[in-house]
């Protein structure tokens, strides 16, 4: 029976910004102003886990401050740096600078520095560390040097998802190498344990033990209960088993990062088969997406994806873009149904249900507007696996 897949697509968008350049001064014995400026090129590379270093770069129209003199008076002479984030419409303040004087927040507590700033006054740039999914927003940088001032903002966006990952009903079915193949065959690789770390950092929470890139079973818990023991000790945290048998079997961790274009929905009357969608998607330029796209794109369940569009595929009208509320809500419905765990745990999105049937078990039939199922050769419901949780 044919299925509701709906299609989405992939386009890139690469806005070009020459940055302002200003020169300096004439040489005037009084401070006349000051310009502050971060440049957009090159363009900076924000991905889970890692570091990321913004610019700032302060220009005087008239003498420079001299750094590395000691003192308060040298001090006094320095510009007053200020970092924010801001997100959502709320502003939380990263650091504070003042010649050799560097005050954290706590929330950036160890993550965040500026390394160049005390050597030189002209460059108040910022090294942020183990970057975290939530850290993406825009960044502002104010210098304030007397009674003159400036700013500058940049919007920054951590590339990279985190997620847990097994095939229909089969919980802790891979071993070591299983996980890392699994991961592959979804467009995806296994993650690493500083990207599980930061995704915890972000808020990712997920009761299932699963393989890491280094060979460890963990599985993050914000939220401790039984068989649910976040670092073992109660405490929220990661919760490790160590170095385990590498044909002992689990669920995975996958990361996926690259999204080369932007998703869309294509829908019809009739709804598509998996054959039909991908000839759909083919017509557009296209092709079927995989799970790790859909999770690196934050978008819908049922996807098309194209890596590079061609001019006729990018100029297309025939293929609307869908709101990205609309997208997320598709993709939440797909997530709802393969964690409900009354009745049938074995609903899929295309991907899996493309796999089960390869494999012989069952064809289910998905519709997520009506939740609704159909199957044949259905396997006895002991085969359908448990719900989510309870690792141990």
């Amino acid at each position: 029976m044919a299925s509701a897949l709906p299609l989405l697509l992939l386009c890139v968008l690469v806005p070009t910004v020459v940055p302002e350049v200003f020169g300096p001064g004439d040489g005037t014995e009084d401070l006349k102003a000051l310009q502050v400026s971060i440049p957009r090129h090159p363009a900076l590379d924000a991905v889970l886990a890692g570091d990321i270093t913004i610019p700032c770069l302060i220009t005087y129209l008239g003498p420079l401050p001299t750094a590395g003199t000691a003192g308060r008076r040298a001090v006094l002479g320095a510009p007053r740096v200020k970092w924010t984030f801001i997100s959502e419409g709320r502003e939380v303040e990263i650091l504070v600078a003042r010649g050799d004087r560097v005050k954290v927040s706590e929330d950036y507590r160890l993550r965040a520095s500026l390394p160049i700033f005390h050597q030189r006054y002209t460059n108040a740039s910022l090294l942020l560390t183990e970057l975290r999914p939530n850290d993406s927003g825009i960044y502002r940088c104010d210098v304030q040097h007397g009674i003159e001032d400036g700013h500058d903002i940049l919007d920054v966006k951590v590339k990279g998802v985190v997620f847990h990952y097994r095939e229909g009903s089969m919980r802790y079915a891979y071993t070591f190498t299983e996980a890392q193949e699994a991961c592959a065959r979804i467009g995806a690789r296994i993650a690493t344990p500083e990207q599980l770390y930061a995704a915890y950092m972000g808020g990712y929470e997920q009761c299932d033990a699963g393989w890491i890139a280094d060979q460890t079973v963990r599985y993050p818990i914000h939220t401790p209960r039984e068989a649910c023991y976040g670092d073992m000790n109660g405490f929220p945290g990661v919760r490790n088993y160590g170095v385990v048998d590498p044909e002992d079997m689990y669920d995975v961790y996958c990361y996926a990062e690259e999204l080369p274009g932007e998703i869309f929905l294509e829908t019809a009357p009739d709804k598509f088969t998996l054959e039909e969608a991908a000839a759909r998607c083919r017509v557009l330029g296209a092709e079927l997406a995989r799970t790790g796209q859909l999770y690196a794109g934050n978008a819908a369940a049922g996807p098309c994806r194209v890596s590079k569009p061609s001019s006729s595929s990018a100029t297309r009208r025939d293929s609307p873009m869908p709101r990205a509320d609309t997208m997320r809500t598709a993709f939440e419905a797909c997530r709802r149904l393969l964690q409900w765990q009354k009745s049938w745990r074995s609903c899929s999105c295309p991907e899996r249900k493309w796999r089960l049937s390869r494999e012989g078990l069952y064809t289910p039939s998905l519709s997520l507007r009506t939740r609704s199922w159909k199957s044949r050769a259905c396997p006895p419901k002991t085969h359908w696996g448990q719900g989510p949780g309870t690792p141990h």
